[in-house]
């Protein structure tokens, strides 16, 4: 059985097409576990109204305690010897299941993952590029994670449920999902790579990103990032791309700057990512190597910051 952990909170907009999308799965033998994490809205009430007609539906109701932990409070009580995960507002295609669970066991491996697609309010869908279908090992996969050629996200994944025994909990407000992920990921020996879309990434307009812009939040993107690197040095000693490790750092510090996270960065912290600036630059787009390069320069800096925000609120809408 499949559990699939299902995080509620204030979705009332989205979550009856949402849960519609996974009760009509081609794959049936699922449970999931709907954990209402202190909704203010009417979540609750059309969650009660479709358990009431589906039983493979299990509510959980808890004071807000934010997403991290509710996953990992829907983790302990999960009945399935396989987990995935879905966010309360986006959609399932309906052989989604089906298709990560042949995956996994047709290839005998640990974690199936397959593709995505962006659907935006407007009805368009940019589908997201993905490597071509095959199983590959553990370091082959943080190799392809860590330099953004596999999603990093813990959805349109299928997961063997025991990779989570003892996962460490990090509540991050950015990057907590990244965070569960790599701890299941370093556990895995083979995962199996599917180039068809499992998951409809929903766009809408409350972008946790924006409401964030020169927010001490924002630091997450480096912190999350250096405490996933030194996970993975801890517990995968033959993981020893360390170049790709600091490109991966390094990325988190410049997106923490442009969102205007620099003053809440500790300065030992600081001194270290301009060390990795020197030699690493290239992994960075040129807007945000240019934020780096002219942190001294504070007018010009703050000015391109301020642009770099723009140009994120476009590309969010």
């Amino acid at each position: 059985m499949i559990s699939v952990v299902y995080p509620v909170y204030n979705v009332e907009k989205y979550i009856e097409l949402s849960l519609q999308s996974i009760l009509n799965q081609d794959f049936t033998d699922f449970e999931i576990i709907a954990v209402n994490d202190g909704s203010t809205d009417n979540s609750l009430e059309i969650l009660e109204k479709l358990a009431s007609k589906d039983a493979r539906i299990r509510i959980y109701n808890q004071d807000n305690q934010g997403v991290a932990r509710t996953r990992h409070n829907a983790l302990k009580i999960a009945k399935g010897e396989y987990v995935c995960f879905v966010d309360s507002d986006d959609i399932l295609p309906e052989n989604s299941l089906s298709l990560l669970y042949n995956s996994l066991i047709v290839n005998d491996v640990d974690i199936s993952e397959g593709n995505y697609c962006k659907v935006f309010p407007d009805g368009k869908v940019v589908n997201y590029e993905f490597p071509e279908e095959k199983v590959i090992s553990t370091t082959e996969n943080l190799d392809a994670l860590f330099s953004g050629k596999v999603l990093h996200s813990l959805w349109a994944k299928l997961y063997k449920k025991e990779l989570f025994d003892d996962a460490e909990l990090k509540e991050f407000v950015f990057l907590e999902d990244f965070c569960l992920a790599v701890q299941a990921m370093v556990k895995a020996k083979k995962i199996a790579l599917t180039s068809k879309c499992v998951y409809k990434y929903v766009q809408n307009d409350k972008s946790a990103v924006h409401s964030h812009f020169y927010d001490k939040d924002t630091t997450d993107y480096y912190y999350a990032k250096t405490w996933i690197a030194d996970y993975v040095v801890k517990n995968l000693k033959e993981y020893k791309n360390q170049e790709l490790l600091d490109s991966f750092v390094l990325q988190g510090f410049a997106y923490a700057l442009c969102l205007g996270g620099g003053k809440y960065i500790k300065k030992e912290d600081y001194d270290y990512c301009r060390k990795l600036f020197k030699t690493n630059k290239k992994c960075l787009p040129i807007g945000q190597r240019v934020v780096v390069q002219t942190v001294c320069m504070l007018l010009i800096n703050k000015a391109l910051i301020f642009l770099y925000q723009i140009r994120i609120s476009k590309s969010k809408r």
